[in-house]
């Protein structure tokens, strides 16, 4: 039953937030299996993705070596970015199109502001079908939390 009860509440929050996102025509991301849904906000080269990363309400959505990285503080929208599995699966809604990411990989790293390495000083690489959802480690503004998505739709 608890099991039961845990699937029907993770689909319940993706609804939603497709739901929401369609309705508004606002993008945003899901992550139900660790209770992340938040609005996103696409940030072009122009754009300060601190300055939107600093709202309360929103994640930033920016280009990143081919394909698109999304971030957020730990103490907000990405509070729990740190108990994601491989494994657990992701919605993003960017710009009106749905798409539905598995985790690949997790592991820490440093925010270099032009590009994010892994604690090894190696450029943490992705493919046009990937994202990258990082935040912060508590108590850091550098070091970070790295997770790597796969599209499966």
């Amino acid at each position: 039953m608890r099991k039961f009860t845990a699937i029907y509440i993770t689909l319940a929050l993706l609804l939603s937030t497709i739901m929401i996102a369609r309705a508004t025509r606002q993008d945003w991301i899901a992550i139900p299996s660790v209770n992340i849904s938040e609005r996103l906000q696409y940030a072009d080269l122009n754009m300060d993705t601190q300055t939107i990363c600093d709202k309360r309400d929103r994640a930033v959505a920016y280009d990143y070596r081919g394909s698109i990285s999304i971030a957020d503080h730990n103490h907000q929208g990405f509070k729990n970015l740190h108990k994601v599995k491989v494994g657990d699966t992701a919605t993003v809604i960017l710009h009106g199109k749905v798409t539905q990411y598995r985790c690949i990989r997790k592991f820490n790293g440093i925010n270099k502001k032009a590009y994010l390495t892994d604690n090894n000083g190696r450029i943490v690489e992705i493919t046009k079908n990937q994202v990258i959802i990082y935040t912060c480690l508590k108590g850091y503004t550098r070091r970070i939390v790295i997770t790597k998505w796969q599209r499966i739709r």
